[in-house]
């Protein structure tokens, strides 16, 4: 007898509890290609009770596989992504133990999930760095107490993409299967790497 469910075992692309994109021949992608700073994302975490929670955030920077957002230490939020040993600490804290999930949607037809470890920093270069317009409107500038890069290294993650330019090419799209197209041609499924 298995582990998995029969009705796991019986789904020809979930064999192993995770979904399986090989059968769709795509390549993986990296994640840098797929994201660019200023892409809004949903960064969901758990509580210490458990509970999952989202709100959107604006990608400052990806690179390498890591995204990076500038985040308000006052957000009623940012205690779930901090192990409670952890909070005391004002410079750069440990939250390797914590995971959290971000998914995006590019606007460019890519739409991204990546499960990944926070990191959270003080550091005035780093927040310096990653300083925009956007950043100016939340917080009270570049000094302000309570702002923090937020850091979040990719540890697995998948992507769908679409074909066609923007509306019009996902309402081609539409319209194609609606009159029995095939309205999946020219999509792709995959991992997303970290590079």
């Amino acid at each position: 007898m298995t582990s998995e469910s029969p009705a796991m075992s019986d789904h020809p692309r979930l064999t192993t509890g995770r979904l399986d994109t090989s059968p769709d021949g795509h390549e993986p992608r990296s994640l840098d290609d797929l994201v660019r700073a200023g892409d809004v994302a949903m960064l969901t975490t758990r509580s210490v009770t458990g509970a999952l929670s989202s709100r959107p955030l604006t990608i400052a920077m990806v690179h390498g596989g890591v995204l990076t957002f500038l985040v308000d230490v006052a957000a009623p939020w940012f205690l779930d992504i901090l192990d409670v040993t952890a909070v005391a600490g004002v410079g750069a804290m440990d939250v390797s133990s914590r995971e959290v999930n971000v998914a995006i949607s590019t606007g460019r037809n890519d739409w991204v999930s990546v499960r990944g470890r926070p990191a959270v920093s003080a550091d005035a270069t780093t927040i310096d760095r990653l300083w925009s317009p956007a950043a100016a409107a939340h917080f009270d500038g570049r000094d302000d107490p309570g702002v923090r890069a937020l850091q979040v290294s990719v540890i697995d993650g998948e992507y769908w993409s679409a074909p066609g330019g923007g509306a019009v090419g996902r309402l081609v799209s539409v319209i194609g299967a609606a009159l029995g197209r095939d309205g999946a041609a020219g999509s792709a499924h995959g991992e997303v790497r970290r590079d």
